[in-house]
């Protein structure tokens, strides 16, 4: 696991960062995610953590300035960006994600042949209703 690789020094050797890090893996072995080549990144311009794998469609994240000592892995949020329109979606389960992605296809007027029929997730797969 590749740990604020991009990340300045500076934030990433922040006790804080580190905290938030730990709470990201914990999450993720929470859900049986992949940690194997996955990897921990900070974006300065959201203001989240996150972990990600290259073989998940969903993203582990943290917003870094709502994070206070106590928090728990029940504040991690998944995150999954439409690959059609690109629109995020961040729940705090997976459920809440299939859930508010149907919504998503069924209101697009025309072809929904582009959209996947599915969203994996620790290695299975949530079907969307098409």
């Amino acid at each position: 696991m590749k740990l604020f690789r991009n990340t300045e020094k500076e934030v990433a050797n922040n006790p804080i960062m580190i905290d938030i890090a730990c709470l990201l893996i914990k999450k993720a072995q929470e859900c049986h995610f992949d940690l194997h080549g996955s990897e921990i990144e900070y974006n300065k311009h959201s203001g989240y953590a996150y972990l990600y794998n290259e073989d998940e469609q969903i993203v582990l994240g943290l917003e870094v300035y709502h994070y206070h000592e106590g928090m728990t892995t029940d504040d991690v949020e998944l995150l999954f960006c439409c690959p059609v329109t690109g629109e995020e979606f961040i729940f705090h389960r997976i459920e809440d994600i299939v859930d508010e992605y149907n919504e998503l296809v069924e209101g697009i007027d025309g072809s929904k042949e582009d959209f996947p029929d599915v969203i994996y997730f620790n290695n299975v797969a949530h079907e969307i209703y098409k």
